[in-house]
């Protein structure tokens, strides 16, 4: 048990300044590519249902990403990987 405030301590330090990103088709960004741009490292992007063609999605920073209600990345059959 007292290793459980220094956890909770930890977490609430380092999500105290993240922002949290709501996309889908009836909010304010509407693609995932969008939320990725405006996004900070440590922000969480929530991604409603929808179908999101996005094509090559690229993620340059560490973001926590979270599907609600089963959303759909559709990246056009496009078959560039990096490593």
């Amino acid at each position: 048990m007292k290793w459980l405030i220094p956890i909770l301590l930890f977490f609430a330090i380092n999500t105290s300044f993240a922002s949290t990103i709501i996309v889908g088709k009836d909010k304010a960004i509407r693609s995932l590519k969008q939320a990725i741009k405006i996004a900070k490292t440590g922000d969480t992007i929530l991604l409603h249902a929808g179908t999101y063609k996005e094509g090559n999605i690229i993620l340059d920073k560490s973001i926590h990403l979270i599907g609600v209600n089963t959303p759909v990345l559709d990246g056009e059959k496009k078959t560039r990987y990096s490593h």
